[in-house]
């Protein structure tokens, strides 16, 4: 068996659920911009350095 020396460079954070919320604005119909908030998030973000 060989191995490959190019390591991959995926890096991986786990969201802080007490310290995070997700928050959005949809305009509608261009005369009001709807606004919202998710308070429970929970999850990794993943981010791969070759793609």
């Amino acid at each position: 068996m060989t191995v490959s020396p190019i390591e991959t460079a995926t890096k991986a954070w786990t969201i802080d659920s007490t310290h995070s919320s997700v928050e959005f604005k949809v305009k509608h119909m261009m005369i009001s911009t709807i606004k919202g908030q998710f308070g429970a998030v929970e999850g990794t973000i993943e981010i791969d350095d070759t793609s």
